[in-house]
């Protein structure tokens, strides 16, 4: 077996970035073609998807006091299960961490 190495398509611009695959007209499927070959634009370029035009825009909420923040946002995007009491008497404070990790392991 080659070495890994040698099984890979040699790239002349390692440091390139994608938004060096844009041109006027979407992207750049030629040099996409000489960076991944004939047989993988097709992939990339879906992967890539439609270059879309326009002024980014905030995609969620403000918080409570009118700004936006990497809290809010956090609360916008993530899934919440539900409110469990366990943590409270496995992560008590008087409680050492050993014995906490232990009980979460068991419970898991």
């Amino acid at each position: 077996m080659d070495p890994l190495g040698n099984q890979m398509l040699l790239v002349e611009q390692p440091k390139i970035l994608i938004k060096d695959l844009k041109n006027e007209n979407g992207w750049n499927k030629n040099l996409i073609e000489e960076l991944v070959g004939r047989d993988q634009v097709g992939e990339v370029l879906a992967k890539l998807g439609k270059i879309k035009t326009g002024k980014d825009r905030l995609i969620w909420a403000e918080s409570l006091d009118g700004h936006s923040s990497t809290k809010s946002a956090w609360e916008a995007t993530r899934c919440q299960g539900q409110i469990s009491q366990w943590h409270e008497w496995i992560w008590h404070p008087t409680l050492p961490k050993k014995i906490s990790l232990n009980m979460w392991l068991a419970m898991k």
